[in-house]
């Protein structure tokens, strides 16, 4: 299968069998996001806040419990979801590094031995399926050893979703690999591990390739190069996390796309909120979320 747009996403979350968010610290800025996920998803929250008062609600299926500190609110949500009783950790009103901490405790079930990333997915106007871009907020300069686990990770989720076949461009200046340009050999060494099938038989992994030839077949067609990434990409691995970052910006100013961020690499996907992402975002990023933790049918 193959998800064209937010709205088959949408239903595909709709189906999970377990739409329970953990949230540390109740937020305004997510509130809203919170509420549209109620109505549409079925979604239910349980909230950790050191500013409210214990078993206050703000709308039917969100319960706020109250703890004593920002560190308890992150705490108590990544417990909830180690033991089990959420699918889904969310960040609302606390620090990243507090936050994060949490995911990492070691009394915990989140922590693996996998890298956490960023995962960006994008709904644009101009392509004909969902696509990513990683790792664009996590992992500033990845290493090639990095670069495949950001891979894996992102191919883990794809397959969450039930993609039977996974393609990946691997995202570079040039086509060809070159000494001076270390990103292209690294591309290089993972097509050929994919051609290999070292991220499984059903992912397609070409590269380096310049965006313009992973985005577009006819771009493809003019140059004369051959691929099944070609125009028909369904990840952008990039180089590093200023590659990742300004093309996933260019992809929702520039283009007008929607997106949907999660940390993965946990053991459940890991919403990270930036203070800039919209309402709609961060529904779309909770969507996405449960639509591969919550174990639809």
């Amino acid at each position: 299968m193959v998800i064209k747009d937010f709205q088959e996403l949408i239903s595909r979350a709709k189906l999970s069998k377990h739409p329970v968010v953990a949230v540390a610290g109740f937020d305004e800025e997510v509130a809203g996001a919170m509420k549209l996920a109620r109505r549409e998803l079925g979604a239910y929250f349980k909230v950790f806040d050191w500013r409210a008062q214990s078993g206050e609600a703000h709308t039917d299926g969100i319960e706020i419990s109250m703890v004593e500190s920002p560190e308890q609110a992150a705490f108590y949500a990544a417990k909830c979801v180690s033991d089990g009783e959420a699918a889904l950790l969310m960040k609302g009103f606390v620090s990243t590094s507090t936050f994060l901490r949490a995911v990492l405790d070691k009394s915990l079930t989140l922590r693996t031995n996998r890298l956490m990333s960023h995962l960006a997915i994008f709904q644009l106007p101009t392509y004909h399926k969902l696509i990513a871009v990683t790792d664009g907020g996590m992992v500033i300069a990845p290493d090639i050893t990095q670069k495949v686990q950001i891979l894996n990770n992102a191919v883990l989720f794809f397959e969450g979703l039930g993609y039977e076949q996974i393609k990946v461009a691997v995202l570079c200046a040039e086509e060809r690999p070159n000494a001076s340009m270390p990103c292209t050999t690294d591309a290089a060494n993972l097509k050929t591990m994919g051609d290999r099938g070292q991220f499984g038989k059903h992912v397609i992994v070409d590269g380096p390739l310049a965006f313009d030839l992973a985005f577009s077949q006819i771009a493809a067609k003019v140059k004369g190069v051959v691929s099944e990434v070609c125009g028909d990409a369904d990840i952008l691995l990039v180089p590093d996390i200023e590659a990742g970052n300004l093309l996933g910006k260019s992809f929702t100013y520039v283009a007008g796309g929607k997106m949907a961020g999660l940390v993965v690499g946990a053991r459940c996907p890991v919403v990270l909120p930036s203070r800039a992402d919209t309402e709609e975002n961060k529904f779309y990023s909770l969507a996405a979320g449960l639509a591969f933790a919550g174990g639809a049918e």
